[in-house]
């Protein structure tokens, strides 16, 4: 499976194996389960993906978010070097999965003018079925 269909605005895919669809008309944020993933080429191949798709929002949770958080933000750098603090990418860490999933959770609850998709990428099964049962 490509990605699964969590809620009208929420999908979610395995970040080695799935496939997000982007719609050009929506805004849209990613969430990162990454407990495992600490491969520096892959991690720099998802944010050059993801930052030229448009998205400018990341959120990270797990063992490797450290590698992921700054992966992210030096592709930002290599992207738009000249990004200003209104531009340039936000990236956030979360140590627990409680603060992660709320903050998931707000994010859900707000109703934007221009549409917006949340993507919720996840390197371990568990921790992401636990996601679930949160949310």
């Amino acid at each position: 499976m490509r990605y699964e269909k969590l809620r009208h605005n929420l999908y979610s895919a395995d970040l080695r194996y799935g496939k997000i669809e982007l719609k050009s008309t929506h805004g849209f944020s990613c969430f990162f389960i990454v407990e495992h993933t600490d491969s520096k080429e892959f991690i720099k191949d998802q944010a050059l993906q993801l930052l030229l798709a448009g998205c400018r929002n990341f959120d990270f949770y797990g063992k490797m978010e450290p590698l992921w958080h700054i992966g992210f933000d030096e592709a930002d750098i290599l992207l738009f070097p000249d990004s200003t603090s209104e531009t340039v990418a936000l990236t956030s860490s979360w140590e627990t999965l409680d603060e992660f999933v709320e903050t998931l959770q707000d994010e859900l609850s707000v109703r934007p003018f221009v549409p917006h998709d949340f993507y919720l990428l996840y390197d371990d099964e568990g921790i992401y079925k636990e996601v679930l049962r949160l949310l």
